[in-house]
C-alpha cells in the first residue's frame, strides 16, 4: 500500500512514492478475489513510479558494496492468458453497458463456432462503446491469432495485459524502465522478454514456456538458466572456458532432468490449478489441469476441482459427479464431502447432503465452512436450534463474511430471538454495508424486538439510498400507518410510501395492496380501504398465500365497519 504523502508519477515529478516495507495484497485476502480491485490510474503509475526507485534502489545498494549488478527484463504469458479483472470506462450508461454485454456475448459464440470475420466485426462495435474492456482486447487478440495476422494480435494482446484492473503481470511500461535503466546506469541487461518472443510461436509469450500468468515452464526455466549463465560469462562475471561450460552445461542439465519428481510437479500444477479457479480462470485452469492429471493419474484434488469448475458453469450435475468420483478415490476428503454436501443440498436432496455435510466435520473438527453448511441443511430440515448451535461454531472457527452471520440472524428470528438476530445482522452489515437485503432483514428483526423507532430509521434509510426499492415503501408505510402514536404527518408519509409502492408492483402485490388498503383506513377512506383490501383477498387466494388471506379479511371487516387498524405495539 502507498503512503498517502509523496504522490509523483514515473516521470519523475514531485517526490518519489513509498510503499510500506510490507506491502499486503488484496488477494492474500482468501475470501477476496480478483474481482474485487478497480482501475485506478493514479496509483498504477504510483505503483510504476515505485518500481524505477527499486530497481535503481538495488543498484545502488549493490554497487556501495563493489558487487555486480545485471537486471533482467521480465516476461509474462501474453497469448495465453487472459485478463484477471476487466472493468467499463467510468459512467458507461446502463443502455450502453447492456449493448455491450449483447456485443460482447455475440463475438464470443461467433467466435467458438469459427466465424471469425463475426466475431470481429462484434468486437470492433462493442469497443466502440468501451475501449478500457480488457477481456474485449484479448478476444480481439484471439481472434487475430486465428485469422494469422500476427502482428495485430500482439498489439490487442498488449493492450489487455495493459487494460487489466488486477495487475499480477509485468507491465510493458515497467519492462521499458529495466531497459531504460540499464542503459542510464551502464548496467548488463539480459533481455529475457526478447529471448521469450524468439522462442515462442508467432513471437507472442504463451503457454509453451509459462504455466500460469508469470510462472515459466521447465522450458522456460532451462532458456532462462542457459542464457544467463551465457550472459555471466560474457560480461565475465562467470570466467569459465567453453569446454568446461559446455559439459558442465550437459551434466547440470542431465541432473537436474533427472530429479524432477513427477508426482511432486503434478501436485504443484493441481495446487496451481485450484488457484486460477478460484481466481475465475477457468481455461487458464482447465489447461493446467491436463497437465497435472497426466502426471498424477486418478487423483482426488484433480476431480473436485473439476467439480467446481463445473459448478462455475452451471453444470450441477456434473459437479455432482466429479464430487462423487474424488470420494471414490478418497472417502474420507474433508472438501470433497462438504462440496458434494452443498451441491446436494442446492438440488433439495437435503437428507443426503446432512449426512456427508456430518461426514465432513467428524473427518474434520474444525472444518468452518462445513459446519456452515450443516447448519444450512439442518435449517432446511427445521432443526433450527441445531442449526444455531453450528453456525456458531463456524463463527468462533473465524469463518469469514457476512453470509454466516445473514443466516444465523435468520436462524435466531425465526426462533423468536430478535435481540441475537439484530446483533448477527448488524455484525453482518459492518462485514458488508451494501447488502440490501440484510439492511432489510434488520428492519424486520427490529420490529420483531418491537423498536419501531430503529426499524422506521432503517427503512428509511433504505429509501434515501434507493428510492424504488417497493419492499422498504411499504414496510416504511406500513409503520407510519398503523403505531398507536402515529401522527397526522406520520400518515400522510405512509399514503406516499404506499402509493409509490402500489405503483412500482402495478396493483398487483396482496402485501402492498394491503398495506394501502391499511393508510387509506388511517385517513378516514374506508371506500377506498375496502375496494383494495378486497383485490389484495383475491390477488393472496390467487396466491394460496392463506395465512395473508385471513389477515387481510380481518382488515377487510374492519374497514366496512368503518375501523381503521392499529397495530399493538406495547
Amino acid at each position: 500500500l502507498l503512503s498517502s504523502g509523496d504522490i509523483s508519477d514515473r516521470h519523475g515529478n514531485s517526490a518519489r512514492p513509498v510503499l510500506g516495507g510490507e506491502v499486503e495484497s488484496i488477494l492474500q485476502d482468501a475470501t477476496i478475489g480478483p474481482e474485487s480491485y478497480t482501475r485506478d490510474d493514479i496509483q498504477r503509475e504510483q505503483v510504476i513510479a515505485h518500481y524505477q526507485f527499486n530497481v535503481e534502489r538495488m543498484i545502488d545498494i549493490a554497487r556501495s558494496v563493489d558487487a555486480k549488478v545485471i537486471l533482467v527484463t521480465p516476461q509474462c504469458n501474453l497469448r495465453d492468458f487472459s485478463p484477471f479483472q476487466s472493468e467499463h470506462i467510468s459512467g458507461l450508461p446502463a443502455g450502453k453497458a447492456a449493448t455491450f454485454a449483447s456485443l460482447f456475448q455475440q463475438a464470443n459464440q461467433s467466435h467458438a463456432k469459427g466465424r471469425l470475420q463475426d466475431a470481429l466485426l462484434a468486437v470492433n462495435h462493442a469497443l466502440e462503446i468501451d475501449g478500457r474492456h480488457g477481456d474485449l482486447h484479448f478476444l480481439r487478440g484471439r481472434i487475430y491469432l486465428e485469422m494469422g495476422d500476427l502482428q495485430r494480435a500482439q498489439v490487442a494482446l498488449q493492450k489487455a495485459l495493459e487494460e487489466d484492473v488486477c495487475a499480477m503481470r509485468i507491465l510493458p511500461a515497467m519492462q521499458q524502465i529495466v531497459g531504460q535503466i540499464a542503459a542510464k546506469r551502464n548496467v548488463p541487461n539480459l533481455k529475457f522478454d526478447q529471448l521469450v518472443e524468439q522462442h515462442s510461436e508467432g513471437g507472442i509469450a504463451g503457454a509453451e514456456l509459462f504455466v500460469d500468468h508469470v510462472h515459466p515452464t521447465l522450458a522456460g526455466y532451462r532458456l532462462l538458466a542457459l542464457n544467463l549463465f551465457d550472459f555471466l560469462r560474457q560480461h565475465q562475471i562467470v570466467v569459465v572456458s567453453d569446454t568446461v561450460a559446455s559439459g558442465a552445461v550437459r551434466e547440470v542439465t542431465d541432473k537436474i532432468d533427472s530429479r524432477v519428481d513427477r508426482q511432486a510437479l503434478g501436485t504443484a500444477l493441481r495446487n496451481l490449478s485450484g488457484m486460477l479457479s478460484w481466481a475465475g480462470k477457468q481455461a487458464e485452469s482447465e489447461r493446467v489441469l491436463q497437465q497435472a492429471a497426466t502426471l498424477l493419474g486418478e487423483d482426488a484434488e484433480i476431480y473436485r476441482i473439476r467439480g467446481i469448475e463445473a459448478t462455475g458453469r452451471g453444470d450441477i450435475q456434473a459437479a455432482i459427479g466429479f464430487y462423487r468420483q474424488a470420494l471414490q478415490v478418497n472417502p474420507s476428503f474433508p472438501e470433497a464431502l462438504n462440496n458434494l454436501g452443498v451441491a446436494l443440498l442446492n438440488q433439495d436432496a437435503v437428507d443426503e447432503a446432512t449426512g456427508l455435510l456430518r461426514k465432513a466435520i467428524l473427518v474434520r473438527p474444525g472444518y468452518a465452512r462445513a459446519h456452515d453448511n450443516l447448519g444450512r441443511a439442518l435449517q432446511r430440515q427445521g432443526n433450527m436450534d441445531v442449526a444455531i448451535k453450528h453456525y456458531e461454531k463456524a463463527i468462533e472457527l473465524n469463518l469469514q463474511g457476512a453470509m454466516v452471520h445473514i443466516r444465523l440472524a435468520r436462524a435466531y428470528a425465526s426462533r423468536g430471538n430478535p435481540e441475537q438476530a439484530i446483533r448477527h445482522f448488524r455484525i453482518a452489515m459492518e462485514i458488508e454495508p451494501s447488502q440490501l437485503e440484510t439492511r432489510f432483514s434488520l428492519g424486520t428483526a427490529l420490529i420483531d424486538a418491537r423498536d419501531d423507532g430503529e426499524a422506521l430509521l432503517v427503512f428509511q434509510g433504505i429509501i434515501n439510498d434507493h428510492p424504488d426499492m417497493s419492499v422498504a415503501l411499504n414496510a416504511a408505510a406500513w409503520l407510519l400507518a398503523t403505531g398507536s402514536t402515529s401522527t397526522p404527518d406520520d400518515i400522510g408519509k405512509a399514503m406516499g410510501f404506499a402509493v409509490k409502492a402500489a405503483e412500482l408492483t402495478q396493483f398487483q402485490n396482496p402485501v402492498v395492496l394491503d398495506t394501502l388498503a391499511t393508510v387509506y383506513a388511517a385517513v378516514g377512506q374506508f371506500e377506498d380501504a375496502a375496494s383494495t383490501a378486497h383485490k389484495a383477498l383475491r390477488l393472496a387466494k390467487e396466491a394460496h398465500a392463506d395465512e395473508l388471506a385471513s389477515r387481510i379479511r380481518r382488515r377487510l371487516e374492519m374497514f366496512r365497519q368503518s375501523k381503521p387498524f392499529v397495530r399493538n405495539v406495547d
